[in-house]
């Protein structure tokens, strides 16, 4: 009978656990609301063997109880942008469930602004690869660039911020040291309701 006991009084101690580890943790809202969702556009860049394409980047946003996945990219700016397939989505062929977006960890980063650009084999004007507030990552991440000899990059964003509902990132993806990519400032345009960060 004490051993029940302990085991269950264990068990309810974890279960107290969990639960306020998730009512603290930080989470993404819509509208001001946990679930709704929007989207983020602003300037980006894709680079593949120091070749690029700077495009509009528009990210579809779905927020279920206070949680963020991607579920819709399109990009805009040239036909080489609009010719860009984004992979493993609601909305791509074949459907996939969307780009997990982890809760952010900290708030603080606010900049650059303005597009990213690309000289002499460097990405400039984005936010540092060791910004101490790099705090966001968005997982299963996959486009394929027919402009950038139609190669297929992958991985996840994980030198990302996320501040005042805006995103940064900058990443290598995969093919390791060929694929890379930055954005700045993507937030909601009206009338897409306001996306937020949520800090406990």
């Amino acid at each position: 009978m004490k051993f029940a006991k302990a085991v269950i009084a264990s068990s309810l101690v974890a279960a107290c656990s969990l639960a306020a580890s998730s009512v603290f943790a930080a989470s993404y809202t819509v509208g001001g609301s946990a679930n709704g969702t929007t989207t983020l556009q602003g300037p980006t860049i894709a680079v593949f063997a120091g070749m690029s394409v700077p495009c509009t980047s528009k990210f579809k946003v779905q927020v279920t109880g206070g949680v963020g996945t991607v579920i819709d990219a399109q990009f805009v700016g040239s036909p080489q942008c609009t010719a860009i397939k984004a992979n493993g989505l609601p909305t791509s062929s074949p459907a996939g469930t969307g780009w997990p977006i982890a809760a952010p960890t900290s708030a603080g980063y606010a900049g650059p602004t303005g597009a990213p650009t690309y000289s002499g084999g460097v990405i400039g004007n984005v936010i540092s690869p060791t910004d101490p507030n790099n705090n966001v990552t968005i997982t299963g991440v996959s486009v394929t660039i027919p402009a950038l000899s139609n190669v297929t990059c992958t991985g996840s964003i994980s030198k990302g911020d996320a501040n005042a509902g805006k995103f940064w990132f900058r990443q290598d993806l995969n093919p390791s040291g060929l694929c890379k990519v930055a954005g700045n400032g993507l937030t909601n345009v009206s009338p897409d309701p306001a996306f937020g960060v949520v800090y406990p």
